[in-house]
């Protein structure tokens, strides 16, 4: 499916886990009334809740969300890029082309659809 790639990796994880985009990450924003969250309010809370585990990334934040007051966890927040947390991912390691698209998310619905399991595709950068 992954024609030219330096590698695949699969790899299965104990517990959740953040699965980032890397120094992709560009800003968080609120899933209610769309505007960014501080990147030192975001990672403050994510270092809260490391310890525990990202089990709990759908538990709301300790306080409500700076912008509208509202209650927000981990999930619900909008990461740009995408970011999300699983037990188990899939690294295509710079592919030259993706199966009939050059979009991550059509690939890993492809990818999803050929092993029978939902797939979120993101673009990640070390």
């Amino acid at each position: 499916m992954f024609p030219g790639a330096d590698g695949i990796d699969i790899d299965v994880y104990q517990h959740v886990t953040l699965i980032d985009c890397g120094e992709n990450l560009e800003r968080v924003t609120c899933p209610h009334c769309g505007a960014a969250i501080s990147i030192e309010w975001w990672s403050d809370w994510m270092d809260e809740i490391a310890p525990e585990g990202w089990e709990h990334a759908d538990v709301e934040a300790p306080t409500p969300s700076p912008c509208c007051g509202r209650a927000v966890t981990l999930r619900t927040l909008n990461y740009e890029w995408p970011m999300g947390f699983a037990r188990f991912t899939v690294d295509v390691w710079n592919p030259s082309s993706w199966p009939g698209t050059s979009d991550p998310q059509s690939a890993a619905t492809a990818l999803g659809d050929a092993i029978g399991v939902p797939l979120r595709g993101l673009w990640a950068h070390y």
